[in-house]
């Protein structure tokens, strides 16, 4: 599972500031979901031969865009 790090545990993570064991696993908690935005994107997201900036581009709502479920269930149209 990935691990979502605010910005102000970045230098700890990274060694730019020193860390210990204890530090660094207390960074392994939950983001808070409150903290996120959720938004549609297209479906250039799911190939890994796209790799570019408008790949996180929102897309307007009520477009022919198709979210793939990530993990199996129901596809839905924006």
């Amino acid at each position: 599972m990935p691990v979502v790090l605010g910005p102000e545990t970045w230098p700890g993570w990274l060694g730019e500031e020193p860390a210990d064991a204890r530090q660094l696993n207390a960074m392994l908690a939950p983001y808070p979901s409150e903290n996120m935005t959720c938004r549609p994107v297209g479906p250039r997201v799911g190939s890994v031969k796209n790799n570019d900036p408008s790949l996180i581009e929102p897309v307007a709502v009520g477009t022919d865009a198709v979210a793939q479920p990530l993990f199996g269930g129901t596809t839905f149209k924006w």
